[in-house]
């Protein structure tokens, strides 16, 4: 009678052990989405600073004019990089869609293009990524990121 009780004693205490390690556990991962939900990198679109134009000038001054019937969209990034261990900004991942049509980032030679660059935790940088888009009525207009080696997932948001 005594080993039974004895035994019933250790299940009911190893019961209420795995009870309280797993409400711990439980803490643990509601406090991990929690802080996972807090982005770890913003990329904002500045519309501000962003232009369409038909020609820009480089900074060794030359004037780059769009061919006939295109037209030069800048888009101009600042990124904060607020806790992820590395952050690979590639200017070439960027895309806009305008009008159901996805571009790419064209070559930019004007000053505050956006370098390629790692971002380390509270690393920041800014800048213009140029696209060559149809010369045409913008009735929708889109833009993302894809860059498989970035590291962690970004925010992207329109200030």
């Amino acid at each position: 009678m005594k080993k039974i009780f004895a035994i019933l004693i250790i299940g009911i205490l190893a019961l209420t052990i795995g009870c309280a390690t797993e409400g711990t556990n439980n803490n643990q991962t509601q406090a991990q989405t929690q802080t996972q939900t807090e982005p770890q990198v913003t990329i904002t679109w500045n519309q501000e600073k962003s232009q369409y134009a038909y020609q820009y000038t480089s900074e060794q001054g030359y004037v780059y004019k769009a061919p006939e019937g295109k037209a030069f969209f800048l888009l101009y990034l600042n990124i904060e990089n607020k806790n992820c261990p590395k952050y690979s900004v590639k200017h070439y991942g960027f895309k806009v869609m305008i009008n159901q049509v996805v571009y790419d980032p064209y070559i930019y030679y004007g000053p505050y293009d956006l370098k390629d660059v790692e971002l380390l935790p509270g690393g920041k940088t800014e800048g213009y990524v140029l696209f060559q888009i149809a010369d045409e009525d913008v009735k929708t207009a889109e833009w993302g990121y894809n860059n498989p080696y970035a590291g962690c997932a970004a925010l992207l948001e329109i200030k």
